[in-house]
């Protein structure tokens, strides 16, 4: 199920079609009090069967927020909403999905990212409880992300000498392994990109250099770029 009031929100104009014509799992618009959607939570496939089912019993609430969220809305309505949203009692828990895309734009921007650290810093200066945040970077990843959210873990063995993938971030710099980067760049550099391919893919770009020296810094965001270009190898 969608909100009927996201058809009113400028921000969410790509989305709104998305959610309309969905199919796996098929969603309906209706009025939602507490939150922007709800995605029923897929049973495991019985052996045999390669139809996908959705018990309408459980279901996974999110919040969506944009960058319009952040620059648009009173502050402190939007941390009590946070806080309200966070509060319900609901299995699995709550969550928020942040759109670093808007309105026509598919991809994300520097203004989107800035809106993402801006409403982090908001809930940690206010020690508001917040559900975890998913940021999505664009509309093509929009309900594939969020049906792979809400998809049953699966487990599985991990090697305990595997390097964390924080640690990895911390060696993509032209000034590692002498001078990894520092804590505070590796959280920052986490919230951006969701994989060391992104950290890649930003520096392939002026846009995404941009966006880099935004958040880093100049010098830290040159580094990266040169640890791509001289073809450093982590060991």
């Amino acid at each position: 199920m969608f909100c009927s009031s996201l058809r009113q929100r400028r921000d969410l104009a790509s989305v709104f079609p998305i959610l309309s014509k969905a199919n796996t799992p098929p969603l309906r618009e209706t009025k939602l009090m507490t939150h922007d959607l709800a995605l029923p939570l897929p049973a495991a496939r019985s052996i045999g069967s390669d139809q996908q089912q959705w018990p309408a019993q459980r279901c996974q609430l999110f919040l969506l927020l944009t960058s319009e969220s952040v620059s648009d809305t009173d502050r402190t309505s939007l941390l009590s909403r946070i806080e309200r949203f966070a509060t319900l009692t609901t299995d699995p828990s709550p969550a928020i999905a942040f759109l670093l895309f808007a309105g026509s734009v598919q991809s994300p921007s520097s203004n989107s990212f800035h809106a993402y650290m801006t409403l982090q810093l908001w809930l940690h200066e206010t020690a508001t409880t917040s559900p975890p945040i998913l940021p999505i970077a664009s509309q093509a990843q929009f309900l594939p992300l969020l049906n792979t959210f809400v998809a049953p873990s699966v487990p599985t063995h991990r090697e305990p000498t595997t390097p964390s993938s924080r640690s990895l971030l911390r060696q993509i710099t032209a000034t590692a392994p002498a001078c990894p980067l520092s804590e505070h760049s590796t959280n920052v550099l986490s919230d951006i990109c969701h994989s060391i391919g992104e950290v890649a893919t930003m520096t392939a770009s002026a846009q995404g250099m941009q966006v880099l020296e935004d958040f880093l810094g100049e010098q830290d965001a040159k580094n990266i770029e040169s640890f791509w270009a001289e073809e450093w190898i982590c060991e």
